[in-house]
């Protein structure tokens, strides 16, 4: 390929040259310095043909000036060669050769810049090794744990600040630790400040005071769950369910499994929702209600009613005697003390009820059968949960029929549960 900005030039030979011999060497040496010229162009050096011109141009007038023209018809043009050649010690090429054809040079171009490119990773990484150091030694000066390093730390090497990166554990937790309880002191003291500390802080404890009124059930109740309600007393241990042992004529329930030895309270005459609260502050009542009011040792359902939890500022001793209920399971057994007897009864089933499944408490009659109630989940009202029993001992076969007594008056919807909440006394809900 021959460069866009240059152009063929024609020689006169030197066969039919006319010039005198006195002359010859001047022409000569303008014509070998043309030649060069012309080469150093078709090799791509530009440069070396542009710096070599002005000698040129002092020459050639020299010459043609001296020189008398040279004859038309001896006169035969030559046409300088456009292969283009270069010594070996010619080190400007053109951009084709420095592509293609010097693999070399390429090839030590490329260890050159990865040269390159190392020397300015390991200049970022020192950077930046530098720049993470000082912020480290910055937040332990303003923690104020390690004021002897910040302070006299001299200018650090490669070698020290490496070593310097290394921090223990247990170090970076304290700084971390230190910075935080900082954080939370300033905040603290921002807050405090503020003209809006005391408002918020007074709506916070009213709400807080309000949540607990309405809700100390069902807290206070999670925690009964777990802690026995009552202590059975030593008189009532059963050694053998299977005698009949005549007892005291004090009513009481005693469930050995969940601990629970408390009064049972006949004879309710109304099962308003008022009368039942206030009949269950004395214990567990007798629930009587039409199809199910047997006595104990009687043909005929029995139901007992007692409270999984309540509101902790109602009066009474025995708000939360049910709270391990569901704990009960089948085989299980519980004795009943009425009119002098100890009356012994196995759990045959349990279940889970809506409020208003009232009819679920009557069942079968030829046989004397009791049924334990009480509010599920604990500390709500929102389900019944029944256990029921038949009796065991003594001798069911000899149980008598259930006397005609006349029904309690205000039959409820409803099988009764916990006492109003907070604002159901409020708002009449």
């Amino acid at each position: 390929m021959q460069p866009n900005n240059t152009r063929h030039i024609t020689v006169p030979s030197r066969k039919d040259d006319p010039t005198p011999p006195s002359q010859k060497p001047d022409r000569e040496l303008a014509v070998a310095l043309m030649r060069e010229q012309i080469n150093r162009l078709y090799a791509g050096d530009t440069s070396s043909a542009s710096q070599t011109t002005a000698p040129q141009t002092e020459v050639l007038p020299s010459v043609t000036a001296s020189s008398p023209a040279p004859e038309t018809s001896q006169t035969t043009p030559q046409t300088t060669s456009t292969t283009p050649t270069s010594s070996p010690d010619d080190t400007h090429t053109s951009p084709y050769d420095r592509s293609h054809n010097n693999t070399q040079e390429y090839v030590m171009r490329s260890d050159q810049w990865r040269h390159y490119h190392t020397a300015w990773q390991q200049y970022y990484q020192q950077y930046y090794e530098r720049y993470y150091l000082t912020q480290i030694q910055a937040r332990e000066r303003n923690s104020h744990m390690f004021p002897q390093t910040v302070q006299s730390s001299p200018p650090l090497s490669t070698e020290q600040t490496k070593k310097e990166e290394v921090i223990s554990p247990e170090k970076a937790t304290r700084g971390l630790k230190a910075e935080l309880r900082q954080k939370i002191k300033q905040n603290s003291q921002k807050v405090r400040k503020s003209r809006h500390f005391i408002p918020a802080l007074s709506a916070i404890m009213v709400m807080l005071v309000f949540l607990f009124l309405q809700y100390n059930r069902l807290v206070v109740a999670q925690v009964k769950s777990y802690v026995s309600p009552g202590a059975i007393s030593p008189q009532n241990i059963i050694l053998d369910a299977s005698t009949n042992t005549k007892v005291g004529p004090e009513p009481r329930m005693i469930v050995p499994k969940i601990n629970i030895d408390a009064p049972v309270v006949y004879g309710v005459e109304s099962l308003a929702e008022a009368t039942v609260q206030n009949a269950l502050r004395n214990g567990i009542i007798h629930y009587p209600i039409p199809g199910a009011n047997a006595n104990p040792g009687e043909k005929g359902n029995s139901v007992f009613l007692g409270h999984s939890s309540n509101d902790v500022f109602d009066d009474g001793g025995y708000k939360f005697v049910f709270v391990q209920l569901e704990q009960m399971a089948v085989g299980d057994k519980f004795y009943i003390n009425y009119n002098g007897t100890r009356y012994t009864y196995a759990v045959t089933r349990t279940e889970t009820i809506m409020p208003t499944e009232i009819q679920k408490l009557i069942t079968d009659n030829s046989k004397p059968t009791v049924t334990l109630v009480t509010c599920t989940p604990v500390g709500t009202a929102q389900k019944r949960f029944l256990v029921h029993a038949d009796q065991t001992s003594p001798d069911p076969n000899g149980a008598t029929q259930a006397t005609q007594q006349p029904p309690a008056t205000n039959q409820p919807s409803n099988i009764s549960g916990n006492s109003p909440t907070l604002f159901d006394r409020l708002f009449g809900f």
